[in-house]
């Protein structure tokens, strides 16, 4: 089973390309292998605002996933995330217990990222 979590990562398009063409051959496979795995994909969220690459943002959504920092491709998305969430990314990760939440960069998106847990219910 293992410990679940729901993520979620908004990133400018124009520093994420620039970040990952950066990587070696493999280590860029492994990420764009987890980025194509998303449940929700850059295809589906895509923000164009004009002929200016550096507003274009792409969003990337895992439900129920195993989030864990051993693994190179989180790993990297994550040391991404501290290095340019003043302006170019921002990234929640909602973990198991209600305590268990990361957000780094929450405003800085065009897709208004956040969260929140609910009580839901049938009647």
């Amino acid at each position: 089973m293992g410990y679940r979590s729901n993520v979620a990562f908004a990133a400018k398009e124009s520093v994420l390309n620039t970040c990952l063409s950066s990587l070696s051959v493999t280590d860029r496979v492994l990420v764009e292998d987890l980025l194509g795995h998303a449940d929700d994909k850059e295809e589906d969220f895509f923000i164009n605002e004009g002929a200016n690459p550096d507003k274009n943002w792409l969003l990337y959504t895992w439900t129920d996933c195993k989030w864990y920092d051993e693994h190179f491709a989180i790993n990297w998305i994550q040391n991404f995330v501290e290095e340019n969430c003043e302006e170019s990314c921002s990234f929640v990760r909602i973990g198991e217990s209600d305590e268990d939440i990361e957000t780094f960069g929450i405003g800085n998106d065009p897709f208004e990222l956040g969260y929140s847990r609910r009580i839901t219910y049938n009647c």
